[in-house]
């Protein structure tokens, strides 16, 4: 197995949002919180799944109104009888 170097990130914030460097990825974050990771051949490696019409000048902009990410809580077997 081949020891880590050890790389200095890259942080740049621009009018689009921001992206981080390092090493040989780059990670893009829009102002709306889409994540994307490209290679160092600029191809996408991951891309989160997003279609809502929020962001306009997204090329996937789209009215089927599917969130990146969604968060709800988890009810450990609570009943939903149960007031907590």
């Amino acid at each position: 197995m081949t020891q880590p170097h050890s790389a200095q990130a890259q942080i740049t914030l621009d009018q689009d949002g921001a992206s981080l460097v390092n090493g040989k990825i780059r990670l893009h974050l829009t102002k709306r919180g889409k994540i994307t990771i490209y290679n160092q051949h600029g191809t996408a490696l991951l891309e989160e799944y997003c279609r809502n019409r929020r962001d306009l000048l997204d090329p996937k902009c789209s009215a089927i109104e599917v969130e990146a990410r969604e968060f709800s809580p988890i009810l450990r077997g609570l009943s939903p009888h149960r007031p907590v």
